[in-house]
């Protein structure tokens, strides 16, 4: 019992639970002093009754889903105005009780066009993701992880049907899936549309980057004149200013690595970065400026050289 304000009267607020789902409250209002009187037992039975009755209203709302594949389309649709009422719909499902590590994105193009073992796709699916529930949604194949070592697997199987993988970031709650699902789907559609050559298998926290990249490239008023000098000199020249900072920046004013990133003799990147700071006036010994080069000169990169630089410069597997 609750005084609010500067209301005289107490309210009671008991939330609504059915199957599991809190579904909503039931606030009552002390008008005359007899709430309290009333025993614990009866507000139970109180609270029960209208749960149920608030659980059939409400699953009367739409039409009913015939399969859960129908529930999670509808939840990636952004169709569930709230996280009670995609439980509410998940309940006799095993969506209720479902706790996957992550989900994968597999792109079909090469495999349809490429593969040509004896063996389909699917039955491999079934057989090496045993729980993995997998469906085509938008058409891409979508499908639950459950353990790390599943990334492992899933490389193998990339390879062997020449696919293209996205694993999502970490799912901590199944309703959150819509806002996994965009990062995931973004991420396939660049290294698809890059004809990217290297992993078969990459994951959303691999290319954070590059997404927040291609969400900044319209962004040419946020890049200093001197940078875009620099990038004109690089497409009129074709010389490498941009790459060198580029690499100066992350490998934080490192001369040997940037080198080594640029298989480049030191004398020659000397030169780069002298006119870089000289020649282009680009403030190199400001540290407070470097965060906003790097931004810079990466928006830059991304424009004019694409996602695919970026992908070739990432880590390779040991295996690779």
């Amino acid at each position: 019992m609750i005084k609010l304000g500067e209301s005289p009267f107490r309210r009671r607020f008991a939330p609504l639970i059915c199957t599991g789902v809190r579904l909503g409250y039931l606030v009552c209002v002390d008008t005359d002093g007899h709430l309290p009187k009333i025993s614990a037992e009866i507000w139970r039975q109180i609270d029960l009754i209208l749960a149920k009755q608030l659980f059939i209203e409400t699953s009367r709302q739409d039409k009913p889903f015939e399969t859960t594949e129908d529930i999670l389309m509808h939840l990636l649709d952004g169709g569930f105005p709230s996280a009670s009422y995609f439980r509410l719909r998940a309940v006799g499902t095993y969506l209720a009780d479902f706790h996957p590590f992550a989900f994968a994105l597999m792109d079909l193009t090469a495999y349809h066009s490429q593969y040509l073992g004896a063996r389909h796709l699917k039955e491999e699916i079934g057989e090496r993701f045993p729980d993995s529930h997998p469906f085509l949604y938008k058409g891409d194949v979508f499908l639950f992880l459950h353990r790390d070592s599943d990334v492992d697997i899933f490389t193998e199987l990339a390879k062997e049907f020449d696919l293209k993988v996205i694993v999502s970031e970490a799912i901590r709650d199944l309703y959150d899936l819509p806002s996994l699902y965009r990062a995931a789907h973004d991420a396939l559609d660049m290294i698809v549309k890059s004809n990217y050559h290297g992993e078969n298998v990459c994951s959303v926290p691999q290319l954070r980057t590059l997404l927040l990249l291609k969400n900044l490239d319209s962004r040419d008023d946020l890049i200093s004149p001197e940078l875009r000098a620099l990038a004109e000199h690089d497409r009129k020249k074709g010389t490498q200013y941009c790459e060198t900072l580029y690499f100066y920046l992350i490998y934080s004013r490192s001369l040997k690595k940037t080198c080594d990133a640029l298989f480049t003799h030191r004398n020659t990147v000397l030169y780069r970065i002298e006119r870089i700071r000289d020649d282009f006036l680009i403030p190199l010994d400001d540290p407070e400026r470097h965060a906003e080069l790097l931004f810079g000169v990466a928006i830059l990169l991304f424009q004019n050289e694409g996602a695919e630089f970026f992908l070739r410069t990432m880590p390779q597997t040991d295996d690779e």
